[in-house]
């Protein structure tokens, strides 16, 4: 899938990236993934908004499923798997109380995404259309607080009727590796391809 693409400059990337936290928190769904500066990597921050399109509810053959969507979608996709997801990989079985009743992984497709990189900001969109109102809504956030020099390392926040912690998810294939709050591994590699895209000047 094509989307509109644009680019932003910004003089204090730090500042915009906080402000972008704000403006996705307003959102009812929403991922924001930050590189907290490590290495090359060209995606500083990823943040994606909005749900175009998502997987349904699932407990069983949730893999297949989750494979079927993203190739059927051929789009950006973020997403969060259940622990219980073990379940159905292995012969296991959960035996604490189930009090949340999530389904055992959930992915979507966002309706905008906006990447930081190292020299500019670039906004995915499917819509074209509100480029600069989203633009200027983020930038108008006025913060509480200073704005911090670095986030926690590599934290996703993905917002679907609560909070969790997860490292990036990939476009193409599902992909998820997990850290303890203590352990930072020595190279983490966030798997993401490029789909095509149409620029918008």
């Amino acid at each position: 899938m094509k989307r509109f693409s644009k680019k932003f400059y910004c003089n204090d990337l730090n500042l915009f990236k906080q402000k972008l936290l704000e403006w996705s928190n307003t959102f009812s769904t929403s991922v924001f993934l930050n590189s907290n500066n490590y290495g090359n990597n060209n995606y500083e921050c990823i943040c994606a908004v909005g749900i175009e399109s998502c997987i349904p509810f699932t407990l069983k053959n949730s893999t297949s499923k989750l494979d079927d969507y993203i190739e059927n979608i051929n789009d950006w996709v973020f997403g969060y798997i259940n622990y219980d997801l073990k379940n159905e990989i292995e012969d296991l079985n959960t035996t604490g109380k189930n009090n949340f009743h999530l389904p055992n992984l959930f992915f979507f497709q966002p309706k905008k995404i906006w990447i930081i990189h190292s020299d500019c900001i670039e906004a995915l969109y499917l819509n074209d259309v509100y480029f600069e109102e989203d633009w200027n809504n983020i930038n108008s956030f006025e913060l509480k607080s200073s704005p911090k020099k670095a986030f926690p390392f590599f934290e996703g926040l993905i917002s679907n009727g609560g909070t969790s912690r997860v490292s990036a998810m990939s476009k193409g294939r599902s992909f998820f590796k997990r850290y303890s709050e203590t352990e930072t591994p020595d190279k983490p590699e966030p798997m993401i391809r490029k789909y095509s895209s149409i620029n918008v000047t």
